[in-house]
């Protein structure tokens, strides 16, 4: 049994319902790994979850408030907004109980183990602090006290099980845990999930059915693959819809602008996808596949640059990047299309019952309301060309 701890910087970048998530979900129903979390990782997900939820749905309400101010009250779409308003306020009132409940049921669904700091470990904490050693920065750094008291959970758990595997992004915590015998530091998951321990307990558990197998090697076929293939190069909605943000995004250089920031990648166009590369399948749970992919396309880059940068392009380039406004700190918003290089996982659903021989027949009506299978689209990466 491979036992994991999962900090909370995890759990936010992940979720519940990530292709990873549900991966590793799929590993500890299979009784292949024990996932433990410590209470206060528990509790700072679900504090930060709820916040964020809530000051989404205000943000509904605000907007829908401002809208129905400028319209006539005997104009239906006063009253539909009015009616929808009140919705969103009923909602509100439950998300902190929606939001326990998913992570409860997340909780048992996978055998998830919570970890509580021993009474007597406390005064190991108050030491680090006044010293200013463990994970404690520097003494007297009261901001390093939630990892202090998940460190010592952490102590705990690898004194009982004697080999651990923690997941965590946190710089200090994680250079401490990395002096720490028998612990490995991983800084994501999807880096744990392909390690080849991870990789050779997936290969077992597909080993034992003969149904995965006969399904992977459907969506492994050459010609399910130009079936996705040409769904994908017609599915705006799909490809519009992805996302990518500055972190996980590469060449950045190739902007040409020193000084650019809060880079991301929007609107991918469908028909501009080429070179388009599918990896490896993986079953993800029952009636769930997931298949690695890459290709080009052309999508929006925006960035903010400082203004005199901007007008110190070449002719040639401004014509190929377009000034949206100018703040009172001199930066502007800019667009461009470029193309990029992106790359993540195709998620296939269909319902469990279909066997390989049911899908092959409906493969070739994809991009039909025919089909038989869901597709969604997960980009992670993206890299400037």
């Amino acid at each position: 049994m491979i036992d994991i701890v999962l900090d909370t910087n995890i759990l936010h970048q992940e979720g519940l319902f990530s292709r990873n998530m549900q991966l590793l979900g799929r590993l500890a129903q299979s009784e292949e790994i024990s996932i433990h979390i410590p209470e206060l990782v528990k509790r700072e997900y679900l504090s930060k979850r709820i916040a964020e939820t809530s000051e989404k749905i205000q943000s509904m309400q605000t907007g829908l408030a401002d809208i129905s101010k400028k319209l006539y009250r005997d104009n239906a779409i006063y009253n539909c907004i009015k009616n929808t308003n009140l919705e969103i306020a009923r909602i509100a009132t439950s998300v902190s109980s929606a939001v326990e409940r998913d992570f409860e049921k997340w909780e048992d669904v996978n055998k998830v183990k919570k970890m509580k700091v021993e009474p007597g470990k406390v005064d190991d904490v108050f030491n680090d602090y006044f010293d200013g050693t463990g994970v404690f920065r520097k003494p007297k750094s009261r901001e390093d006290f939630p990892d202090a008291f998940i460190n010592v959970c952490v102590q705990s758990l690898l004194a009982e099980k004697g080999q651990l595997d923690v997941i965590m992004k946190d710089g200090t915590f994680q250079k401490h845990l990395k002096t720490v015998a028998n612990i490995t530091v991983f800084e994501t998951l999807g880096e744990f999930l392909e390690t080849p321990k991870i990789s050779s307990l997936f290969f077992a558990l597909d080993a034992k059915s003969k149904q995965i197998g006969a399904l992977k090697d459907l969506f492994y076929s050459s010609s399910f693959k130009t079936y996705l293939s040409t769904y994908l190069l017609k599915a705006d909605d799909i490809i519009e819809g992805i996302y990518i943000e500055e972190d996980t995004i590469d060449g950045l250089e190739r902007i040409g602008i020193e000084t650019c920031f809060g880079i991301s990648v929007n609107y991918p166009q469908a028909k501009s996808i080429r070179e388009i590369y599918f990896g490896e399948v993986m079953q993800v749970s029952e009636g769930h596949f997931s298949i690695e992919i890459s290709f080009i396309v052309l999508a929006s880059l925006r960035y903010c640059a400082d203004y005199y940068e901007y007008t110190n392009l070449s002719v040639e380039r401004k014509l190929t990047v377009e000034e949206n406004g100018i703040d009172g700190d001199g930066i502007c918003d800019l667009a461009e299309m470029r193309e990029v290089f992106l790359s993540g996982h195709v998620e296939l659903r269909f319902d469990p019952k279909l066997n390989a021989e049911n899908l092959a027949a409906h493969i070739e009506y994809l991009d039909t309301e025919r089909s038989k299978v869901s597709v969604e689209i997960e980009m992670e990466k993206a890299a400037i060309l």
